[in-house]
């Protein structure tokens, strides 16, 4: 008898010790699951609040379904959302509200569901662009039960919306055709005269303001013209339109014309230096919803003549001297000095790049001819730069480097 109590009390004992060594276990998993959450999971749950948070207000968009899928894959594609943790997100902003409000609810899990420590964060912005006429709710992840009633609402919705912009499409176009068929080629001369004249003043007065009206938003010649300001003001360049000639004018894309000019300009650099340029150029105007003309690309500029002129003989002259009959100067600065004076503000002093790509290596990439060609007559929102024998010079120069 007294051998089965002795077995007894030894299990109550053994009972006791496993009892208490799982509520030690069962507090270990705790205080790890209270460092993992407030280490590592609510740290990042406030991240992912901030930069939904930041995102919507730097960029004034509303958070759709789609683009919080988007921001989280990227997350996981980085490696720093793992794949055992899961991440719930809402984003709600009411109808014609620009406030938002961002949840961001993270769980981890470690050890086969032994410890799961969450973190949820919070966060409220302003979305500063235009609010949306109906309350946007954007979920991470999508709701199953109402996912495909929204694709199909989602569908009507694109398939109406496209319906009712194709038919604003065609009656734009055709009162866009007549107010096209209406304009006179005496008003498209007087444009591209106001555009180059008003050019100048913008360069002379470094204010694109006064040109800006005058150019189509969505067009390459809008930032283009921006650039090309700023850069000749940097560079110490004056221009004086001298002549214009409308060539030639023709429609084009239903919704807009071309422009051909001659065009001749009194030039004068840092140096003081004098030419009379001669330029051919093409331009692309279009006709914008106001009704009013744009321009909306420098389609082609191409230098037929430049002279350099003495000062003397420029301040001087009676008023009949054809500049363009006189022989070219030669050209006085190195393509070193060229370069410094004319390019590396925008290719950087070490030939590295910078605004421009870099030309250290332009030689294994183009041949000399192609190198002068775009010196002469540009290319993208690099204008024209240096006559037919400083291009010359310099095209020899750059394709010089790579044997130095």
């Amino acid at each position: 008898m007294g051998y089965i109590i002795g077995f007894f009390r030894v299990l109550k004992d053994v009972f006791l010790f496993i009892l208490g060594l799982m509520f030690l276990a069962l507090f270990f998993f705790r205080v790890v699951e209270w460092g993992l959450e407030y280490k590592v999971v609510q740290p990042k749950a406030d991240k992912m609040a901030y930069e939904i948070t930041s995102f919507a207000e730097a960029n004034e968009v509303v958070f759709t379904d789609d683009l919080l899928s988007k921001f989280v894959k990227s997350w996981k594609k980085s490696g720093w959302i793992k794949d055992n943790e899961e991440i719930t997100i809402r984003y709600v902003q009411f109808g014609n509200d620009k406030r938002f409000r961002v949840n961001v609810t993270l769980t981890a899990d470690y050890w086969d569901h032994s410890v799961r420590p969450t973190g949820s964060s919070e966060m409220n912005g302003i979305n500063w662009g235009e609010p949306p006429r109906e309350t946007v709710r954007g979920e991470f992840p999508p709701f199953e039960d109402d996912k495909e009633d929204k694709k199909q609402v989602a569908e009507q919705k694109t398939e109406t919306e496209e319906e009712n912009q194709e038919n604003a499409n065609v009656l734009a176009e055709d009162e866009k055709t007549t107010q096209i068929e209406k304009i006179s080629h005496d008003s498209i001369t007087a444009f591209i005269s106001h555009y180059v004249s008003a050019g100048i003043s913008a360069i002379d007065q470094n204010d694109f303001s006064l040109v800006q009206d005058l150019l189509d938003p969505t067009g390459k010649a809008y930032k283009e013209s921006k650039n090309y300001i700023k850069h000749m003001n940097e560079k110490g360049i004056q221009q004086e339109l001298l002549d214009m000639d409308v060539t030639k004018i023709v429609p084009y894309n239903s919704d807009g014309f071309k422009v051909f000019t001659t065009e001749e300009y009194r030039v004068i650099d840092s140096n003081e230096t004098i030419k009379i340029k001669r330029y051919q150029s093409e331009y692309h105007l279009v006709l914008l919803n106001d009704g009013k003309l744009a321009l909306r690309e420098l389609v082609e500029t191409n230098l037929l003549s430049s002279a350099e002129v003495d000062r003397a003989i420029y301040n001087n002259h009676d008023g009949n001297t054809d500049f363009y009959d006189m022989e070219e100067e030669t050209v006085h600065a190195d393509p070193a000095y060229i370069y410094e004076q004319a390019c590396a503000s925008c290719h950087g002093g070490g030939f590295e790049g910078g605004v421009g790509p870099e030309l250290y290596s332009v030689g294994y990439r183009m041949d000399i001819n192609e190198i002068k060609y775009i010196i002469m007559y540009g290319q993208g929102s690099m204008p024209p730069m240096l006559d037919e024998r400083e291009a010359e010079a310099m095209a020899a120069y750059l394709v010089g480097l790579q044997q130095e």
